[in-house]
């Protein structure tokens, strides 16, 4: 026997181990001590330790007798000793190289591990194995490390199982052995199809193995354990048996075939019970695959079974059970069919029970959208088809719109400091002025210049702070030195308003492109011209909540330059990003940032003012240190029925600001035309 090391231990002696060294023992001859003389004479007399052991006559002539039977005696003794060698495996977290290391010292086979082969090993046996059994033990327990072995020639190749279906392992024909090495096998079957087949068959492999049909053939090609692949080999025996069956096709006329199948799938079995063969036979024989293409039902079974379906078949298609069509076109008032077609496929198929208690897919939802038309074309079942209609009509409803009113204005305080001339003449007693023409001069302050004369205290009222007059007959003139504006302490930049739907956002931008020069030193020209907008931009997102409560998503970016647009421009930015909730129709006023700007004016009088020397007295400059305040007014208004009613008032509102110069209308109003007159240019004129 072979012993082993480090796992490995020999079994105890056995009865016909026991028996060949019996043998051996009595065929070895019977020494008695004695003293030589002829050997060691030369060599000088023996010991008292050194003994001979020489065989008596006797027992000589009948050992020679008996030589050739205890010859084969002892043969078939040791040839039996050595076939029933067994081994003991025992391991506490040993290294697995090793234990394949010893594994190749008990079988006699070559192996050749992948470098990613390692691992610890424990086994546990109080029995005694053989070869083969260790090599099974083996096999194993690489199987539970994740690994595996594939055959190859003479050499057995130990790797990943994730590898082993690329690399794959030798093909075996004949009479699968009872392993769990990976192995090729190629299956063919007679009378069943290999490739609906695969689904049923591919769980019972393993996970990483590799099952596919070969259509041609009708064959399936398997790579996996050669136990999983006996096991997929006793289920085919089977089923795979020759049975008389027969195949027709029923077209329906008025009925739909999806619901015709799952009357059948409900029936047959009950219908068929006590019948030929019942139910059992019924369920395995029969096979019906419905044809939603061309609306018919595919029937293979026996004739006696096609016959007894096709007749149930023919009594189910009549108008009562005809179907609504499993295609809709459905064109959308309100919603957007790109948004609802995505919305809806995330439906997917419905799965549900048929008869046998076996789950039936039925018609997978398909929703296709047209852009152009804002139409769903639905592909579905009629029950899944009324429940995707429902779902769109509750989806498809009319949307309110929000119109947004927005201000923006810039609130300042001033610190002028003028410089100029002021002058003016007083006529000896009456303490008037000559007749003077002034560029902001109120109407009342004109006419009474116009008409002949001007009080002193009123002089510099309405801006008119110096002049040079005189009459000459009925005309009277005069000459404008200088004349300042009322300042004002607002400056209202944009009035947007605009309407959106809601959850919509909408932006309105009022501006102007301005060039500016930029330095870029990679290229050949250091400086380039490139175009940006300074411009004031409002975005909003209105929501539309309970309660008729706004909720407002505000972006208002208000930039401008600072001084005269050149190339060397510099602007500034202010901006307001919040959310705010507001009620319809209520006004709310966001602000706060405070800058400092610096104005430098020059005010002139035309000709005079370039004159040489002189010029300088008909000119004055100011120069204005203003702090703004940007404020952003905006008010929201919720339109569900009544837009065009309220763009119909704005629309009036603006007609109505034209009067006369005394307050009164003019005689002649240009009346607002109605909004089809607008469009095509038509204006009416009311005597």
């Amino acid at each position: 026997m072979v012993c082993v090391p480090v796992t490995g231990s020999r079994k105890s002696m056995t009865s016909r181990s026991a028996i060949s060294i019996a043998i051996s023992n009595w065929w070895m001859p019977c020494w008695r001590p004695t003293r030589s003389k002829s050997p060691w004479s030369e060599r000088g007399p023996p010991t008292a330790s050194t003994r001979v052991y020489r065989a008596s006559e006797e027992s000589m002539d009948i050992k020679r007798m008996l030589r050739p039977v205890m010859a084969a005696l002892l043969f078939w003794l040791l040839a039996g000793t050595a076939q029933a060698e067994t081994f003991r495996i025992n391991h506490q977290e040993a290294d697995l190289n090793q234990f394949i290391n010893q594994v190749a010292d008990i079988t006699g086979q070559t192996f050749v591990l992948d470098p990613r082969v390692r691992g610890q090993v424990t086994i546990i046996s109080d029995e005694e194995l053989t070869a083969e059994q260790v090599y099974e033990v083996f096999l194993a327990v690489l199987q539970m490390q994740g690994f595996t072995v594939s055959q190859r020639d003479n050499e057995v190749h130990v790797i990943p199982v994730n590898d082993a279906k690329q690399i794959t392992g030798r093909l075996i024909e004949g009479e699968m052995p009872l392993s769990r090495e990976f192995v090729t096998r190629v299956i063919t079957l007679d009378n069943l199809s290999a490739m609906e087949l695969i689904p049923i068959l591919r769980p019972v492999g393993a996970s990483y193995g590799h099952m596919s049909g070969i259509p041609s053939a009708n064959a399936i090609l398997m790579v996996d354990h050669a136990e999983n692949i006996a096991r997929v080999e006793q289920i085919l025996s089977t089923l795979d048996v020759a049975t008389e069956s027969d195949i027709r096709m029923v077209t329906l006329e008025r009925s739909w075939v999806g619901d015709v199948l799952e009357l059948l799938q409900a029936l047959i079995p009950n219908e068929m019970a006590g019948r030929s063969g019942g139910e059992d036979a019924i369920q395995g024989s029969l096979r019906v695959v419905a044809d939603e293409r061309s609306n018919r039902l595919i029937l293979r079974g026996p004739p006696g079974v096609l016959d007894f379906v096709e007749e149930l078949v023919r009594d189910l298609d009549v108008e009562g059970r005809q179907s609504q069509g499993n295609t809709e076109v459905i064109f959308l008032d309100n919603g957007d069919a790109m948004r609802m077609a995505e919305l809806l496929n995330g439906l997917g198929s419905v799965s549900e029970n048929g008869a046998n208690g076996e789950s039936v897919q039925r018609t997978q939802l398909s929703i296709l959208a047209d852009e152009e038309l804002n139409a769903l074309i639905i592909r579905a079942e009629p029950d899944d088809m009324a429940e995707v209609q429902r779902i769109i009509a509750q989806l498809d409803i009319p949307r309110a719109q929000v119109l947004i009113e927005a201000a923006i204005v810039e609130v300042s305080g001033s610190l002028s400091e003028q410089f100029g001339i002021q002058a003016g003449m007083l006529r000896q007693g009456d303490g008037t002025a000559p007749a003077l023409i002034g560029s902001n001069v109120r109407e009342s302050t004109a006419t009474s210049v116009l008409s002949g004369g001007l009080p002193i205290s009123q002089l510099g009222e309405g801006g008119l702070f110096a002049g040079l007059g005189g009459t000459e007959g009925e005309v009277s003139f005069a000459a404008i030195i200088q004349a300042l504006e009322t300042q004002s302490n607002t400056n209202l930049l944009s009035t947007p308003y605009i309407m959106t739907m809601d959850n919509t956002e909408a932006r309105l931008v009022v501006g102007e492109t301005v060039p500016f020069r930029r330095a870029d030193p990679t290229e050949d020209n250091p400086f380039t011209i490139t175009r940006e907008d300074v411009a004031t931009e409002i975005t909003v997102r209105p929501n539309i909540q309970q309660n008729d409560v706004i909720r407002l998503a505000i972006n208002q970016v208000t930039e401008e330059l600072i001084g005269t647009a050149s190339l060397e421009s510099r602007t500034s930015k202010r901006e307001i990003d919040t959310n705010v909730l507001v009620g319809n129709g209520e006004t709310i006023i966001l602000g706060g940032m405070v800058k400092d700007r610096v104005i430098d004016r020059e005010q002139r009088v035309p000709i005079l003012a370039d004159l040489p020397l002189i010029g300088g007295l008909f000119r004055s400059t100011s120069s204005e240190q203003e702090k703004v305040n940007l404020l952003v007014v905006i008010r929201p208004s919720i339109a569900r029925e009544r837009t065009t009613e309220q763009a119909r008032e704005r629309y009036l509102g603006i007609w109505d600001l034209r009067f006369g110069p005394d307050g009164s209308e003019l005689e002649a109003v240009v009346s607002p035309p109605s909004f089809d007159e607008l469009y095509r240019g038509i204006q009416t004129i009311e005597e």
